[in-house]
This record gives structure tokens, sequence and C-alpha cells, in this order.
């Protein structure tokens, strides 16, 4: 049961996509309105829960004076507990209030279908200041008795259910049980319903998305890669200059050393070289009792003194 009321809360999310042109109803759009409809589906609100402090009334009335109402519950979701029903959905066979009162309905379940007894069904949705909940979806229909009326289904305009229903004809397989039991939902295989249109939409688009998705990825990759090969290779280019410009310059430097050198001697490595250090005798000290002419022998001699 809570696996139905989460695909159906979904479904009433995807419905919102078109909202206002797939023919569902919401109850709290309604208030205070009479309803005259051959049959639709309606849920309570169009959000995911339902709002506090409601006090939401709303009147189904058949197509055609001579037809009844039925409800035919989808789900249910509304707060209760050990004490009672904080919140609740009542359901009267007739237009207001002081019409007998058929199901005061709350919890979680999918409960029996309703019939009216004339043209007319109201729904009250009643809610307290605490606790929110799902709400409900049903699916209401105008619809008559073959076995009880003195009418009968014209085949052009009425669609004969296995259940004795009479309903229109434009209600065969549209998605909904409007007859109660789903007879009116076989042999639909040559159908293509606004349901179908709307998940094989859904699907196109999701497969779209994710092809252009993927086509995006592959492009982002391509151009990575792209600018990081062109990086790569003038990174090298700018080595390889690098380099030839540093040997162009030692080139140069060696050529210009050469040419320096041209203009000395060469060197002759036969011959002896002076040692790294030039040797000396120190000069001979000053002796006193040398005579002048031991000591300057080399003089002329000394003349005679007078």
């Amino acid at each position: 049961m809570e696996h139905r009321i989460a695909v159906h809360v979904v479904l009433v999310y995807m419905v919102g996509l078109f909202h206002g042109t797939t023919g569902t109803m919401y109850m709290d759009d309604h208030c205070g309105d009479t309803i005259q409809h051959i049959g639709d589906r309606m849920y309570s609100q169009y959000s995911r829960y339902y709002d506090n402090n409601m006090d939401c009334r709303t009147t189904l009335k058949a197509a055609s004076d001579y037809q009844r109402i039925s409800i035919d519950f989808d789900w249910i979701d509304i707060d209760s507990n050990i004490y009672g029903c904080p919140d609740y959905l009542e359901v009267y066979d007739g237009p207001n209030m002081s019409s007998p009162l058929l199901k005061r309905l709350c919890g979680r379940y999918e409960p029996i279908d309703i019939l009216s007894s004339g043209q007319y069904l109201m729904l009250r949705l009643k809610t307290d200041a605490y606790i929110i909940e799902n709400g409900f979806n049903l699916v209401f229909t105008s619809f008559y008795d073959r076995q009880n009326s003195p009418h009968t289904c014209n085949g052009s305009d009425q669609y004969r259910c296995d259940s004795y229903r009479c309903i229109d004809s434009s209600l065969q397989c549209d998605g909904r049980d409007n007859c109660g039991d789903k007879s009116d939902e076989h042999d639909c295989s040559g159908w293509v319903s606004v349901w179908s249109i709307f998940f094989i939409a859904i699907g196109i688009l999701i497969v779209a998305t994710c092809g252009l998705m993927c086509i995006c990825a592959c492009c982002a990759y391509c151009l990575t890669a792209c600018q990081k090969k062109n990086t790569n290779v003038v990174t090298s280019s700018s080595t390889v200059v690098t380099e030839t410009v540093d040997s162009t310059q030692d080139m140069e430097f060696q050529t210009t050393n050469e040419s320096t050198d041209t203009s000395l001697p060469p060197t002759n490595t036969s011959l002896p070289q002076p040692p790294p250090y030039a040797y000396y005798l120190p000069p001979p000290s000053y002796n006193a009792a040398f005579s002048y002419e031991e000591e300057n022998s080399c003089l002329p001699p000394k003349p005679d003194t007078f």
C-alpha cells in the first residue's frame, strides 16, 4: 500500500508538468464548487501534502439527471490515531451536508467503492493544525445501471461495462477504472492514452538528455586532451630553443677565446721552464771587519790621503 501511495505521489508531480491540460482535478482547487462531469480523476491537492486547517467541500454532479455518481479510490492517506480521525474525508449522498453521510474516511488503506443514490455526491475534507499526509486519489464517474434503469446503452455514445454500468464511451481505455471492474480498460492495445503519450515523451526526453550529456562529456575530454598535448609541445619547443641558444653562446664564447689567444706567441713546451717561484740569495750582510778593498774589490784603488 505504501509503495502504491509513493508511486501515485510521484505521478502527481509528473502530471504537474501538464497541470490543467490532462483533465486531472484537484479538490483544493474546487472548494465550494459543484462539478458536473462525465468522469475524471481527482486528487485531494496538487502539492505533496494537504494543508492544515482545511474545510474544503466539493459537490460532484452526474452529467445527466438520470445518472448516478460512483467513486473508486485508488488509495487514501489521511491522518489518524488510536483516538480517531483528527483529519477525515466525509462523503454525503446528496448536494450538501444535510444529505445522509455515507462514509467518514481516514487512515491509510484502499476503501471500497461508494455509489450515490441520485445525481449528487458531496466530498468534505476536514484537517486540523497538526499532522498532514498525502490525502487521497479517486476516480469519479457518471453512470447508470442498465438493470435498474429504463435507459439503454447507446452503442455510439455509451459503453457497456461488465458490471452492468453504462458510462460515456470516451472513458474507455483512459487508464482509469470507470466501470468499477476495469472492464473499460480491457482490449486497449490499439489505444494510445494520454498516459502513454506522457510516458513516451518523458522517456524520449530522458534519453535525449543523457545523450547530450555524453556528447558534452566526450567533447570536454577531447578538448582537455588537445590542450594538454599542445602545452607539452610548446614546453618541448621552448626547451629545444633554450638548449640551442645555450649551445650557440658556448660556441661564440669559445670562438672569442680562440681568436684572443692567437695574438700571443705560442708557448714552447720543450724548453725548461722556470720554477714557479724564483729563489734569490739574500744580499750579504754588512761586516765592519771587512776592508774597503775586500768589500769593494772591483772598485778603483783608494786614493792616498794627503
